[in-house]
């Protein structure tokens, strides 16, 4: 939970307007799903695994999306928030992974990295000229004494709404 909700809630800060995609709804991508639905975001979840992406769009993932069944992600998460998310979630640490969720983002989006990985392969000219920020983040940015205690979907750990 630490990692996903304190990476939406900490790092990312969706607004009610805003959009992000999560890729992996693992434990991690499902806790991020929850926090981004709570504060009003419009989420896209990324998954291969069916039971994952059906688990999404019940917490409220207004999309879930098979990367087998889709040619091209980045272009399918962009026609369905119409542009590009604001922001990104990466928790497999997949090359391939974050080269889509590069993609996946419009000008100025964040891309937060969580999952572990060696290395990653990205078109830099996309990172320059569409101004992405890429940005690590462990355990959700979160002190666990304080996070976990005092967390729900919409306080962060700050204490702002």
């Amino acid at each position: 939970m630490q990692t996903g909700a304190g990476t939406v809630l900490n790092v990312l800060r969706p607004t009610a307007h805003s959009s992000l995609v999560v890729f992996g709804a693992g434990s991690v991508g499902l806790s991020a799903v929850m926090a981004a639905v709570a504060q009003g975001a419009s989420v896209v979840a990324v998954d291969p695994v069916a039971s994952r992406r059906a688990v999404a769009q019940d917490l409220g993932a207004i999309a879930a999306l098979d990367p087998a069944d889709v040619e091209d992600v980045a272009t399918a998460v962009r026609e369905i928030t119409r542009g590009g998310t604001h922001h990104a979630l990466g928790t497999t640490g997949r090359s391939a992974v974050i080269s889509q969720a590069i993609g996946s983002l419009r000008p100025r989006g964040t891309l937060a990295l969580v999952g572990i990985g060696k290395t990653a392969e990205f078109g830099i000219m996309t990172v320059i000229t569409k101004g992405i920020q890429l940005r690590g983040v462990i355990e959700g940015d979160a002190v666990p004494q304080r996070f976990i205690p005092t967390s729900s979907p919409s306080t962060r750990e700050d204490g702002s709404p």
